[in-house]
């Protein structure tokens, strides 16, 4: 299970699905980090909800948000040495985040969690900074441009896609990312970002064939896979996401997919994403068992 890490998430925004509107202070982003600190391997902060409902912000509204809740917390704080990932896609925020992080925690390893997908002339200049020590991870979105990562849905391909024609074409978007980012001498995390210019039933295919899709990359190839409590693990799909009891289910379901990603690719490095350990737990207690 040595390959098998955890991502634990902290969104500093007032309007994320999961976590919204709960950390927007020094003191409750401080309670939740440090507990996540207990048991996850990388934290995972975002300062912007990219979710649908949700408009876009600035630059300098999601700085302000970092500089109000992060920065004084680092600032303060002894040097976890763990690894922290910044969930945003504009360059110029992760470098200014990335540069304040370093100044304090020079021991902390820092990502570029670019939600955008898009290999551009802003990403490749930072990429090609070699001062600057972080890894990057690579997303499937298809926007065209970054500013556009919020409304990720309107790209999504409308008509219904056959199981094998959608698995081809992620595939080829996911092998030609990879090729030309290898340049840059990075090391590079694939993340399918579930939920990202995808219908209810294009993620459903990919869910189920995503063992499939793993079988065509090369090991070395580490993937983030994030499904917690995502709209389309609601069965039926006219379940209330917000009331607990859907909740568990859509949990149960994040414990069994886990487990099937886990339990056929223990060689290849695997960065669950979630906002609490449970499902990670009943995942491994699965495994264990069986």
């Amino acid at each position: 299970m040595n390959n098998v890490k955890s991502m634990g998430v902290i969104n500093i925004t007032p309007d994320s699905f999961s976590d919204g509107n709960k950390y927007l202070t020094e003191s409750s982003f401080s309670n939740q980090f440090n507990k996540l600190n207990t048991w996850a391997n990388w934290i995972d902060i975002g300062a912007e909800s990219t979710a649908p409902f949700n408009s876009k912000i600035s630059q300098i509204q999601e700085l302000e948000r970092f500089e109000k809740v992060l920065f004084p917390f680092v600032a303060r704080s002894k040097d976890p040495k763990t690894t922290l990932s910044i969930d945003t896609y504009k360059p110029e925020i992760f470098y200014e985040v990335y540069l304040f992080i370093k100044k304090y925690w020079p021991k902390t390893n820092i990502v570029f969690n670019d939600v955008s997908g898009c290999i551009d002339d802003d990403l490749s200049h930072l990429l090609s900074d070699t001062a600057l020590e972080f890894d990057y991870i690579f997303s499937h979105n298809l926007v065209t441009k970054r500013d556009e990562s919020s409304s990720h849905m309107d790209f999504a391909i409308k008509e219904s896609s056959e199981q094998d024609l959608f698995l081809d074409d992620f595939f080829n978007y996911m092998t030609m990312g990879l090729a030309l980012l290898k340049p840059f001498n990075r090391k590079v995390y694939i993340d399918p970002c579930f939920g990202f210019s995808k219908s209810r039933e294009q993620n459903h295919i990919l869910l189920a064939g995503f063992n499939s899709f793993l079988n065509k990359i090369p090991q070395e190839i580490p993937i983030v896979y994030g499904v917690s409590r995502k709209s389309f693990l609601r069965f039926p799909k006219s379940l209330d996401p917000k009331k607990v009891e859907n909740q568990v289910i859509m949990d149960q379901m994040q414990a069994i997919l886990f487990h099937k990603l886990i339990n056929k690719n223990l060689n290849r490095e695997i960065l669950l994403r979630v906002h609490e350990s449970s499902s990670i737990e009943s995942a491994l207690n699965i495994n264990r068992i069986f």
